[in-house]
């Protein structure tokens, strides 16, 4: 850690009036920028009234030309093939787990099934 040499001549309530200083001006500046929040909110309600902060939004219409249509469709298509591997893996590692832990307990799989 280092030493830091201290003033002598400077006294500690000579640095808190110089911290209240900047706090204040920091103060002033959130006090103007919140100012201009409420002018830009206003600006925007007096624009759209309809568009509150909470409102949801609705989809009237969506125009996309056919050709590029079926090209996002391809893609979401391709992208779909790694989340299948992904899932297929999953499901067996379960079924793995499921199937060992029945026969590890003596339950075999004819016997789920023989009533």
């Amino acid at each position: 850690m280092a030493v830091v040499p201290v003033d002598a001549e400077r006294a500690p309530a000579a640095d808190v009036a110089a911290e209240v200083q900047v706090l204040n001006l920091i103060y002033q500046a959130q006090l103007k920028q919140e100012a201009l929040l409420e002018g830009i909110r206003a600006q925007q309600a007096q624009v759209s009234p309809s568009l509150s902060p909470g409102a949801g939004v609705k989809i009237i219409d969506f125009n996309m030309p056919f050709f590029a249509l079926v090209g996002l469709l391809v893609k979401i298509a391709l992208a779909s093939i790694p989340a299948a591997i992904v899932l297929s893996v999953i499901y067996g590692i379960v079924a793995f787990v499921v199937i060992f832990g029945l026969s590890v307990l003596g339950i075999g799989l004819s016997a789920l099934g023989a009533r």
